[in-house]
């Protein structure tokens, strides 16, 4: 993440989260927690500016966005007919990218 303080990276078909930071006291969550999966491979993951929100997208041809600290998934797009190689937020983090 942009404040360093989380770690979250693809892995087979889940988006794992682990904080590398354990004086957050607003992220209880446990080393390698799985935040969202995937039907297929992840093969992008990024995280908003302000580290709330992360987006994903993968094999399944599908983006997802989720809220880190609530820990829940947000939406999922299903737009793409080939898998989604990257994924990435604009600097204000209100918009995100997939192609």
């Amino acid at each position: 993440s942009k404040c360093a303080r989380l770690m979250v990276v693809g892995k087979y078909s889940n988006v794992v989260v682990t904080p590398l930071d354990y004086t957050i006291r607003s992220f209880s969550v446990n080393p390698n927690t799985t935040l969202i999966s995937h039907a297929g491979k992840v093969l992008s993951v990024d995280i908003s500016r302000d580290s709330r929100l992360t987006v994903s997208g993968g094999m399944d041809c599908q983006l997802r966005v989720a809220h880190i600290e609530a820990f829940k998934p947000i939406s999922h797009y299903k737009l793409h007919i080939e898998p989604v190689l990257n994924v990435a937020w604009d600097n204000s983090s209100q918009y995100f990218l997939g192609t």
